[in-house]
Parts: C-alpha cells; sequence; structure tokens
C-alpha cells in the first residue's frame, strides 16, 4: 500500500518505512529444500551530511550498525496452485532522536514480527492472495527522556495489518487492508497531535489497480504501467475515535517501468 510524505499517518514501527533512504549494507539469505528461507543482513546508517546533500529532512540519526533477521516455512501444494508462509523477522537500531547529541545518550529500538501469507493461483491469470503482519517494539528511550521528548524511559508499540488482495485478468486488482496501532500512554511523546497520550489508531485502506500492459498477451510487452486508486478510512486516530474520518485519505498514484523485449516463446 502506498502512503502520503504530505498527510500524516499513525504512528509506525522501525520496521515500517521509518528507515527507507536512511541506510544501506549487505545481506545473504538461503532456501533449503524449497520449505525454510533464512535471511540476515547488516545495515549501515547514511551519514548526514549524504541525506543532506538528497534533499531529506531532519530525522533521526541512527549511530550503529542496524541487524536485520527474517526465518520462515514455505509450501506449496496442488501442483504450485497454492502457496503458504508463516514467518518471524526482526531488527534492532541505536538513534539519537532528530540527529541531538548532546546528552551523549542514545534510543534502543527493537522490532520482532511474524508473518503469515497465502497465495491461491485459480489459473494462470486470476489469483487470489492473503497477508497478515504483527510486530511488537521495544523502546529503550534515554536520550528522547533527557531530552525531555518523553515521560517513560521504556515504551512499546505493536501493529497489525491484514489484507486480502485479487488479481482478475493480470489487468484489475482489488484489496482491502485492516489495520491497528497501539501503544503506551506517554504524555511528551505523545502530546500535541494525539488524544489520551496515546498512538493508538486503526482502520481500513481499499485499494484498486489497473495493470493495463506488460502481461504475456499485451501489445506493449516493455511497458509495466499501474495506476492505482486507494481510500484510507480510519475508526480511530491518535488515540480517539472521535472524528477520526476527518483524517480519511484518497491517494492516487501512476507508476511506469519500462523493460527489455524479451521472447516469451521457445523452440
Amino acid at each position: 500500500y502506498n502512503s502520503s510524505r504530505i498527510v500524516a499517518g499513525p504512528t509506525t514501527t522501525l520496521m515500517e518505512d521509518t528507515l527507507n533512504g536512511q541506510i544501506f549494507g549487505p545481506g545473504a539469505y538461503m532456501l533449503w529444500n524449497d520449505t525454510v528461507y533464512a535471511e540476515a543482513a547488516l545495515y549501515f546508517p547514511l551519514s548526514h551530511n549524504f541525506d543532506q546533500a538528497v534533499g531529506l529532512p531532519l530525522h533521526d540519526r541512527y549511530i550503529a550498525p542496524i541487524p536485520f533477521w527474517h526465518l520462515a516455512f514455505e509450501h506449496e501444494f496442488n501442483h504450485h496452485e497454492q502457496y503458504v508462509q508463516f514467518g518471524t523477522f526482526g531488527a534492532r537500531a541505536d538513534r539519537q532522536p532528530r540527529g541531538d547529541t548532546t546528552t551523549g545518550m542514545r534510543d534502543r529500538i527493537t522490532d520482532i514480527g511474524v508473518e503469515a501469507n497465502y497465495q491461491l493461483m485459480e489459473d494462470l491469470h486470476n489469483m487470489v492472495s492473503a497477508h497478515a503482519t504483527y510486530i511488537h517494539e521495544d523502546q529503550n528511550l534515554q536520550a528522547s527522556h533527557a531530552l525531555g521528548n518523553a515521560t517513560n524511559m521504556s515504551n512499546n508499540l505493536d501493529t497489525f495489518s491484514a489484507d486480502v488482495t485479487y488479481t482478475i485478468d493480470d489487468t484489475w486488482v482489488p484489496s482491502v487492508q485492516y489495520f491497528r496501532t497501539s501503544g503506551s500512554d506517554d504524555t511528551l511523546l505523545y502530546g500535541a497531535g494525539f488524544t489520551n497520550n496515546r498512538p493508538n489508531s486503526q482502520g481500513f485502506t481499499m485499494d484498486l489497480a489497473y495493470v493495463p500492459f506488460g502481461k504475456p498477451n499485451s501489445s506493449v510487452l516493455w511497458g509495466n504501467a499501474r495506476l492505482a486508486v486507494q481510500y484510507t478510512a480510519y475508526t480511530e486516530f491518535n488515540g480517539t475515535s472521535r472524528n477520526a474520518s476527518d483524517n480519511n485519505i484518497l491517494f492516487i498514484n501512476f507508476v511506469a517501468a519500462l523493460a527489455p523485449l524479451v521472447s516469451l516463446t521457445s523452440e
């Protein structure tokens, strides 16, 4: 699902988009017997000078390598018509709030998540898929507390999302998602813009995508384009259900990518 950088959304965990454009690093993965998938990576924060050079806004500064791991069990059955997967993943990061080094302290953020995925191929052009993810985040907020940005020395944040997607004739892709965020009560961290000093939010996202080209029978094989209309409806936003719908968002996006011409037939 897409999100807007202009309109503020619910509080997110470390694993949910907060590191985009801020890290790089090597990783390795393996798949054993088409059943066990394992992955490990070590990411390094980019410097603030680099961030400023490419136009990224001021954000929390990550100051140490960030380890990431992912372990999953997967299985295909009914002649590859169905696929199931269950997994767990996690990451840990040390950061200085807004890059402030005056305290000499750091916040430590630890995420642990679980996931489940299912896919049903009705035929070569129609598919149903379902996904669910739960992430628990422990926040050791020594630096934020010392700077007066957090009341508590430690907090937690929990997020859950589940969605169902149906691909129709490789062209139309309707999807619906339920999401929920909950967390600790913190007067300073969740002060302005929040109710009851909590980050609690929940709602639904409905998305309809149109993919006109790039399919095997398309006259424009090299043109991969996707037009999507997405609407997010909140039943609770930043700690209250009152007027939560004032934060509903309509998002329209278009993505295009060119692919080299490759023959899809063999002799």
